[in-house]
Parts: C-alpha cells; sequence; structure tokens
C-alpha cells in the first residue's frame, strides 16, 4: 500500500462535525440505510448539504462499527473536479495505488480517493478502529 502523509494540519478526526469513536446515539438526523460490509452499519444524514470542496456529492455514508463513528463514504459523478478538491484539502499525491486509488495515511485517518468509470469515492476511516476491526 502507498502511504502519504497528510498536508499540515488536514489529517481528519472525523467528518461533518462528527469525532471518531461517536457513538450513534448522539447524534440526530442518522437514517440507517443497511450495510454492505457487516457488521459495520451504514446510514445517511438527513438534510447532509451534499458537497465537498466545492464538488456536488450523489451521496454521503456515515458508518458505524458497535455504533461508533467508524468512517465515511462520499460518492462524486465527476473524478476530475473531486480530485482536484481532495488533494487541495489533503495535500500533493505521492502515487497511486492500483493505478486509479490516491492513499493517505495518518495517525488518525485512513483516506482513499478511487476512480471507477470517470465517478469518484472517497473513503476516511478512523486509523485505530479500522486496525481493530481489520476491515478488508
Amino acid at each position: 500500500l502507498a502511504e502519504s502523509r497528510f498536508k499540515y494540519g488536514s489529517e481528519p478526526n472525523g467528518f461533518s462535525g462528527i469525532r471518531w469513536g461517536t457513538h450513534i446515539s448522539a447524534l440526530s438526523g442518522m437514517e440507517y440505510i443497511g450495510s454492505d460490509k457487516p457488521p459495520i452499519k451504514d446510514y445517511i444524514k438527513k438534510g447532509d448539504l451534499l458537497r465537498m470542496g466545492g464538488v456536488r456529492l450523489k451521496m454521503i455514508k456515515y458508518l458505524f462499527y458497535e455504533g461508533r463513528f467508524l468512517g465515511v463514504r462520499l460518492f462524486s459523478e465527476h473524478i476530475q473536479p473531486f480530485e482536484n478538491a481532495i488533494i487541495e484539502k489533503f495535500g500533493r499525491k505521492i502515487l497511486y495505488y492500483d493505478d486509479n486509488t490516491l492513499v493517505w495515511v495518518g495517525e488518525k485517518a485512513l483516506v482513499s480517493l478511487s476512480e471507477e468509470n470517470g465517478m469518484g469515492e472517497l473513503m476516511m476511516y478512523s486509523h485505530d478502529i479500522f486496525e481493530r476491526i481489520g476491515i478488508k
């Protein structure tokens, strides 16, 4: 796995005001939508602003493990403006993993941006929880 450090001060400790490890019961407006990778549960946030870095998003999924905020998946219909916004936020890419995925690894977070058929998916996870449960 290719690693690159985050731009100074940009490593996430959560997303959209929700810190890694926050219990679902402390949040309002979360709607359960299923599970792509059990036992991780996927939620959407009612009234969520579907934008990041000026880029319109198709969907944001909030991921919980044992009721604790593990991570988030953001989906964009157009990779190039999304990739530009993410690189601006987290820093210049060092290299690609599998030719279509950028990866940032820090002490608190793991972030990857991948492209498939011109669409983009950004995944941000709590490093601690990710390592503990061994997501594949």
